[in-house]
């Protein structure tokens, strides 16, 4: 679960172009082009949800992540109750306050973590 205001909206229009283009299957860009700026965010994106889910409580309107594999929330508890209702109370949980500056790992002997 993702909790940011997001008051300064998701990016640039670049960035929902290239999120449009690389849900659709047809890449408007390599990773060579003028353009490469931003596809690394939206490729990691896609690749994290292969092993998780990622729920964003934001201000963000949901139609903003359409082409994200992101699901919108617009209230924390509410979020917070449905996930524990849908995966129970022993599910583990990470709090991350600058994500830019930490990296989560599995505790030893702990295995890989799940939903």
């Amino acid at each position: 679960v993702l909790v940011s205001a997001c008051r300064e909206g998701i990016g640039d229009e670049r960035f929902l172009e290239i999120a449009q283009a690389e849900a659709s299957g047809r890449p408007m860009i390599s990773e060579d082009s003028e353009m490469a700026m931003g596809i690394h965010k939206v490729r990691r994106t896609r690749t994290l949800t292969k092993r998780l889910e990622l729920h964003l409580v934001s201000e963000l309107a949901p139609s903003q992540l359409e082409y994200l594999p992101i699901e919108a929330h617009t209230d924390l508890q509410t979020t917070i109750d449905s996930l524990l209702d849908r995966y129970g109370m022993n599910s583990r949980v990470a709090v991350v306050l600058d994500s830019a500056t930490q990296v989560l790992c599995a505790a030893q002997g702990a295995g890989r973590p799940t939903r």
